[in-house]
């Protein structure tokens, strides 16, 4: 693991964009909701997580566990090829946002980043 991303996985840095989502939200009369039967755990109302890397996006899937990625087309900047995170590292990070976060689940489901 490189030096920059060793101290970023440490302290949770600023430098990547970590968020959540669902598909599974539905408008109503208060406003936007969440059906009862997706409250469930391990991962309650989130249906996937993503994370930014300069113009590099990860996102596992909660449902099923698969990730997918690619490039942040409306990203403006440059990145440098030797900064950017290993697949390893970003899963990393996703793991250990979720333990922070207090969701309990077995770490040896969630694959490496194809």
């Amino acid at each position: 693991m490189s030096g920059r991303h060793s101290r970023l996985l440490d302290s949770q840095s600023n430098e990547f964009v970590i968020s959540t989502g669902t598909s599974r939200s539905k408008s109503g009369e208060s406003g936007w909701t969440l059906a009862e039967e997706y409250l469930e755990p391990p991962f309650y109302q989130f249906d996937f997580m993503n994370v930014i890397d300069c113009d590099r996006y990860y996102r596992l899937n909660l449902e099923d566990l698969t990730w997918s990625n690619g490039i942040v087309l409306s990203y403006v900047g440059t990145c440098d090829e030797a900064e950017y995170a290993t697949s390893s590292e970003i899963r990393e990070l996703i793991i250990n946002r979720l333990i922070e976060d207090g969701f309990e689940f077995d770490q040896n489901d969630i694959p490496e980043i194809n």
